[in-house]
Formats: structure tokens, C-alpha cells, sequence
């Protein structure tokens, strides 16, 4: 044990003798620097700035902006660009009167029609406006006035001779066949005032086997039209006259009354 003490404590003598000859414990002396460059910091870069290369600084703030600078004003005291004066107050305006600028396009003219003395009567009660701008006027139009019930046309009169035979051998004697015009060819068995009365016709042909079809006629009357002046309101109330009247149309027109 005593042996491996003194071994140690040779060694431990021999190694601090061995880094003494080394010249471990001399004091350490900085080699002074050679072709380094000196480092500065950036309040003096900034000081040291060419002229150029400060204006482009200057530059690209301003770019950055949307701002042109110039170059003996700081960058500090440099003025915004003033807005468009003209533009702001064509804007207050509208704000301030946003009914009159819009008035002009909401006013409009119409021609509504056909209207009955009843139906017209009724809408200007509910109007309600007795300084409404509306001419009433008269236009022909053609108009049903009855619904005939015929036989549809053969391709010669030759057939159709013989479909009329054959339908006065079934007893019907109110024939009367179409031999020119538009309709020739076609056979009239009768003309009804009322749709439903030709539909009954047709019901009763139709359980013997003759198959026919029932057609208006149309001959010209005077119907009453109205040209009005007026804002939504006015359209409104045509409109809803038009939803309990399939033949009422509304539609605006160039020139008004």
C-alpha cells in the first residue's frame, strides 16, 4: 500500500516537472493583430456613409412609402401627397342627397293594359293618388269570341268528303266543311260561346269514336290601356293585377305621356 503511495506521488512530481520545462506556467502575451480588419458598430457606419449611398437610403424609404422624397428635405419633415378634394366632396354629396341622385332612375313609364271599366276603377281606388300621371286610352285588339269544335283536316278534299259522310251517317247534321282559306279541309261540327259548352261536344263525339278538337276564334275589339308615370309604388300596383289577370302585360316604354 505504502509502494503504490509513493508511486503515485512520484508521478504527480514528475509530470508538474515536465509541463514547468514546458513553459506552462509563463504569463501568455497576445499577439497583436495583423491585416484585421476593425470592427464598428452601426451608429458609426451610418456617420461614415457617402453621400450616395445615403440619398439611395433615402430612396428606397420612399419607394417603400409610395413617397417621392427630395433630397435636401429630411425624411422626417417630408409631406404626404393630398388627396383628391374634388373626388371628397362628389362623395359628400351623395351621402348628403343619396334620394335625388337615385330619384331620376326610379321614376319611369309604362303601358299596362287591357283593363275593364271595373278593374280600372278598382286600382285607381287603391292607387290612391289623385296627382298620378295616367292617360288612359282605347286599342284594338284581337279578342276570343266564341270556340268552334271541328274535325282536323285530311290531306285532300277528296278524304275529307269522306270523313263528312261518315259523320252525317252517325247523325250529326251541323257540319259545314272548310274548302278554302286557312282552315280548308277542316269541318265545323258547331261554334259555342263558352269553352266548357265545346267540351261537352267533345266528350260525346268522343264515346263514339270520332275524335275532334276544339279551337277560339278571335275577332277585333276596343280594350282600354293605360300609359303611366310613376315610381316603384305605381309598378307595384300594376303588378298585382297582373297576378290575378293572365292577358294584363306591363312593359316600359321610351317617350312618356
Amino acid at each position: 500500500m505504502k509502494a503504490l503511495f509513493f508511486l503515485i506521488i512520484t508521478a504527480n512530481v514528475g509530470l508538474f516537472m515536465w509541463e514547468y520545462h514546458q513553459g506552462a506556467f509563463e504569463p501568455v502575451i497576445e499577439a497583436a493583430l495583423v491585416n484585421k480588419e476593425s470592427m464598428l458598430l452601426l451608429s458609426e457606419v451610418e456617420k461614415n456613409l457617402p453621400l450616395s449611398e445615403d440619398l439611395a437610403k433615402k430612396e428606397s424609404l420612399g419607394d417603400a412609402n409610395g413617397i417621392v422624397l427630395d433630397q435636401d428635405i429630411p425624411l422626417e419633415q417630408a409631406k404626404l401627397p393630398e388627396p383628391n378634394t374634388e373626388q371628397q366632396v362628389v362623395l359628400e354629396q351623395e351621402k348628403q342627397n343619396p334620394n335625388e341622385i337615385k330619384s331620376s332612375a326610379e321614376v319611369a313609364c309604362y303601358e299596362a293594359g287591357p283593363l275593364d271599366a271595373k278593374t280600372y276603377k278598382t286600382w285607381r281606388n287603391l292607387l290612391n293618388d289623385t296627382t298620378a300621371n295616367i292617360k288612359i286610352f282605347d286599342r284594338d285588339v284581337p279578342v276570343i269570341s266564341s270556340y268552334m269544335v271541328y274535325y282536323p283536316a285530311e290531306k285532300s278534299l277528296e278524304q275529307a268528303e269522306a270523313v263528312l259522310k261518315m259523320l252525317k251517317d252517325h247523325g250529326i247534321k251541323d257540319l259545314l266543311l272548310q274548302r278554302g282559306g286557312e282552315d280548308q279541309g277542316e269541318i265545323s261540327l258547331g261554334v259555342f260561346s263558352s269553352r266548357e259548352r265545346a267540351l261537352v261536344l267533345k266528350d260525346q263525339l268522343q264515346i263514339k269514336g270520332i275524335f275532334v278538337e276544339i279551337k277560339p276564334r278571335y275577332k277585333p275589339a276596343a280594350r282600354k290601356y293605360v300609359n303611366v308615370i310613376g315610381h316603384a309604388t305605381m309598378l307595384e300596383s300594376l303588378q298585382k293585377i297582373q297576378k290575378i289577370d293572365p292577358e294584363f302585360t306591363i312593359k316600359p316604354v321610351e317617350s312618356c305621356p
